[in-house]
């Protein structure tokens, strides 16, 4: 799923803030229909949900600030580092497992 922001914004010329608003929707619509599949066999423990839906809340709160007074092009370059990172960190950990 990290892969649908710079996906959209490389190969189908979406503006940053276009492409984490749909890669957003796809996210929901994912969480969506599997949270609808499994509603009948799912006994949610909602002491241990609302802890994650309170903080993912406030998250995006916080996160809409922070973006409305960061400009686009710094997020945009802060992303990628986050992927580079993140993919480094997963090759280094699979090489070291591998080893």
């Amino acid at each position: 799923m990290d892969l649908i922001v710079p996906a959209l914004v490389l190969t189908m010329a979406f503006t940053m803030p276009d492409a984490v608003g749909m890669s957003l929707v796809v996210i929901a619509i994912n969480s969506a229909m599997a949270l609808g599949l499994r509603a009948g066999s799912l006994d949610i423990l909602w002491a241990d949900a609302l802890p994650f839906l309170t903080f993912a809340i406030i998250g995006k709160v916080l996160g809409k600030r922070i973006a409305d007074r960061v400009p686009a092009a710094k997020l945009t370059t802060d992303f990628v580092v986050l992927l580079i990172v993140l993919a480094a960190y997963g090759a280094t950990s699979s090489i070291v497992q591998l080893v």
